[in-house]
Formats: C-alpha cells, sequence, structure tokens
C-alpha cells in the first residue's frame, strides 16, 4: 500500500512540472482594420494577440476587433454587446457569425460597406479570400438593408489600405 503511495504522488510531482499542451500560448501580430471618426477611410492597425491552445488565431482576431480601436480618430462600427463567432473555413471561405446585435448599428450604406471590410480584411489575413457573413449561424440575405449577404463576400487589396497614424 506505501507503494503504491509513493508511486502515485511521484507521477503527481512529475506532471506538475510539465507544462501540459492547453497551457501553451503563441503571440501573433496581426491586422486590425478600422473606419476613422468621419467614415471616409478604412485604415490598418497593427495588433498583437494572443492564442491559446483551445482556440483560433481567426477567434481572437474577431474578439479584438470588436473590443474596437485604441487609436484617437479611428471607431468601431458596431454597436456594443455584438459577439461573433469564427465557425469554420471551407475552400478559403470563412464562415463568421454575428449575434443578432449586429442588426442594431446605425450607419449608412457607406458605414455597412465598411464593416464588410473590415471583416473581410480581417479573415483574408488568415487565407480566407472570401468570408460567408452569418447572423445567429444562418446565412441572411441583409443586415442594415444596402447589401445583400447570401453569398462569400470576396475580400479587398490589402495595399489598397494605408496605415493609421494619428496626426
Amino acid at each position: 500500500m506505501m507503494l503504491v503511495l509513493l508511486l502515485v504522488a511521484c507521477s503527481q510531482n512529475s506532471n506538475n512540472d510539465e507544462p501540459s499542451p492547453n497551457d501553451q500560448t503563441s503571440s501573433e501580430t496581426i491586422i486590425l482594420y478600422y473606419s476613422d471618426d468621419d467614415l471616409m477611410d478604412v485604415y490598418k492597425v497593427k495588433a498583437d494577440i494572443a492564442v491559446e491552445a483551445d482556440q483560433t488565431s481567426e477567434q481572437v482576431a474577431i474578439d479584438a476587433w470588436l473590443d474596437g480601436p485604441e487609436e484617437p480618430g479611428l471607431r468601431q462600427l458596431l454597436p456594443a454587446g455584438t459577439t461573433a463567432q469564427f465557425l469554420r473555413s471551407e475552400d478559403e471561405v470563412a464562415h463568421v457569425s454575428f449575434s443578432e446585435h449586429i442588426r442594431e448599428a446605425t450607419v449608412g450604406s457607406g458605414g455597412e460597406a465598411a464593416i464588410v471590410t473590415q471583416i473581410t480584411m480581417l479573415m483574408k489575413q488568415f487565407g480566407h479570400a472570401k468570408t460567408q457573413i452569418l447572423v445567429d449561424e444562418q446565412i441572411v440575405t441583409e443586415l442594415l438593408g444596402h447589401m445583400t449577404y447570401d453569398k462569400p463576400i470576396e475580400a479587398e487589396n490589402e495595399a489598397d489600405f494605408e496605415w493609421y497614424t494619428a496626426e
């Protein structure tokens, strides 16, 4: 009996000395996209994210984007409380599902186009040429009344966006 207790204690100590695979975190530098306060342009901003072993880079990037910009002069166009989930990738198409809160955004057609651009460009850096935007995991035909969403949307060219510099 004493030998069994000693063996169990030793095996527990050896497990505590080694980090488990779930404790691993990697750091990545990504690009987030935000509109300026006047909704005239979409800008690129570098951000560092920490991705845990049980997370995808896409999900952590989406969460960082939803948190909004730290830079003065840029803004998040989605209403507070909006959440999103990276569901999957199929044939270079990212499937990103938003909560119903996304429908409460108060932007015109230019603002809606900026939101879509930001989402598709965010996903493009992870190898997704197109993004299917969903609401509550369902394909929707429209969000804010200005665009259709029943098909995946192709991302633009990253070179078309400038890095943001506060003036």
